[in-house]
């Protein structure tokens, strides 16, 4: 013979965790954007520099869709691709290694800080 149990205070429950969700997708745009800000000044520091053009041509875009949010950042100038990729044997007047995979790096070399925007934004 089975049993049958209640169970006190699943609408408070239910409640709550609709609260939480809430926040935290009201928290997912200014997050991203912190991240985003983070990552493309990180990015602009590894850029090599000749005229400033590629390091200025950086920019970034905080998009919220309807699973989420969306980060982007990207550069404008003809030629990034070409920088970003460079193999090592290209000489830029800045020192090496900046220029290579600058985007990239500025996110793999930057992983804790991202972690911890993510971790402020999730208390608030």
């Amino acid at each position: 013979m089975a049993k049958a149990y209640a169970i006190k205070g699943l609408d408070e429950i239910e409640r709550n965790l609709r609260k939480m969700a809430k926040s935290m997708n009201k928290n997912l745009v200014p997050a991203m954007g912190d991240i985003v800000k983070t990552i493309q000044r990180e990015s602009m520091k590894r850029t090599p520099i000749d005229t400033g053009n590629l390091r200025g041509s950086h920019r970034s875009r905080v998009i919220p869709t309807l699973r989420g949010v969306v980060g982007m950042i990207y550069v404008i100038a003809s030629y990034g691709l070409f920088v970003h990729e460079a193999p090592p044997s290209t000489k830029f007047k800045s020192p090496w290694p900046r220029g290579r995979k600058f985007l990239e790096r500025a996110i793999v070399d930057n992983k804790k800080k991202i972690l911890d925007i993510i971790a402020e934004w999730m208390k608030r």
